[in-house]
C-alpha cells in the first residue's frame, strides 16, 4: 500500500490541493544553501547515502557541492527512474528505508531530507540509519518544526490542510521529540538550526545533525 501511494505520488497522480505537501519537492538555491551550510562543518568526505532520495535532485546538488561518493535509496521505482535519467554517476537502489540493503557501518554521512514525516515506524527508521552509519558517522535530518507559535497558527487557521486525510505527512516533529527519538536510537545531536524562517520570527523547518 505504501509503495503504491508513492508510485502515484511521483507520477503526480495524487495531487490534492486540499492537503499540505501533496506535491513532490521543488528545490530552490535558497533551500539547498541553507542545508548545505548546515552540513559543511560536519561532512569531511567519505561515503554518503541519501535516504528517501526521490527524483535525485537533492542528491545531485549535494554531490556537486561536496564531491562525495554517493548513492540514494527510495521505495518508488517511478522516482528512481527520474533520478537515474539525470544522475548517471550515482547509484540508486529501490528498497524500504527501514530495512536498508547495506552492511553495518557502511556510510560516513547520511542525509534524510523531508522524509521522516512520511514514515510510520520512525523508531525502526532511525535504528536502521544508526546501523549503517560508521562509528562517529554523521546523520543530517530535516523535518517540519511544530514549535509553539506554529502550533497555534495551524490549529486556528490551517488545521484541515496540514492534517487532511490524503496528505503524505503522517508524523509531526518538534525539536524536542526529534532529538529524543534520535537519542533513543543511539544518535547524539551535535548541531541544530532553523531550515528557513517565516519573517525571522519562527522556523519553517529544522535541521538536526547527529553523530553515532
Amino acid at each position: 500500500m505504501i509503495k503504491r501511494f508513492y508510485e502515484k505520488y511521483w507520477a503526480h497522480e495524487t495531487v490534492d490541493s486540499r492537503a499540505h505537501a501533496s506535491k513532490t519537492p521543488q528545490w530552490t538555491k535558497e533551500n539547498l544553501e541553507i542545508i548545505f551550510r548546515a552540513a559543511s562543518n560536519f561532512f569531511k568526505g567519505g561515503r554518503l547515502l541519501d535516504v528517501g532520495c526521490g527524483d535525485g535532485e537533492f542528491l545531485k546538488n549535494l554531490k556537486q557541492r561536496f564531491t562525495a561518493r554517493a548513492c540514494g535509496v527510495d521505495i518508488s521505482e517511478t522516482a528512481l527512474k527520474i533520478a537515474q535519467s539525470s544522475n548517471y554517476d550515482s547509484g540508486f537502489i529501490s528498497g524500504e528505508i527501514t530495512d536498508l540493503p547495506f552492511k553495518d557501518n557502511t556510510f560516513d554521512f547520511i542525509t534524510i531530507v523531508e522524509v521522516a514525516e512520511h514514515i510510520i515506524d520512525t523508531y525502526s527508521l532511525f535504528k536502521e540509519l544508526f546501523r549503517v552509519l560508521r562509528p562517529h558517522g554523521r546523520l543530517l535530518v530535516t523535518t517540519s518544526d511544530f514549535n509553539f507559535l506554529k502550533k497555534i497558527i495551524i490549529a486556528g487557521l490551517f488545521f484541515d490542510k496540514y492534517f487532511y486525510p490524503t496528505g503524505p505527512h503522517i508524523r509531526f516533529f518538534t525539536h524536542k521529540t526529534l532529538k529524543n527519538l534520535m537519542e533513543r536510537c543511539g544518535l547524539k545531536e551535535i548541531s541544530y538550526s532553523w531550515n528557513g524562517s517565516y519573517l525571522g520570527i519562527m522556523p519553517r523547518g529544522q535541521i538536526l545533525i547527529a553523530e553515532k
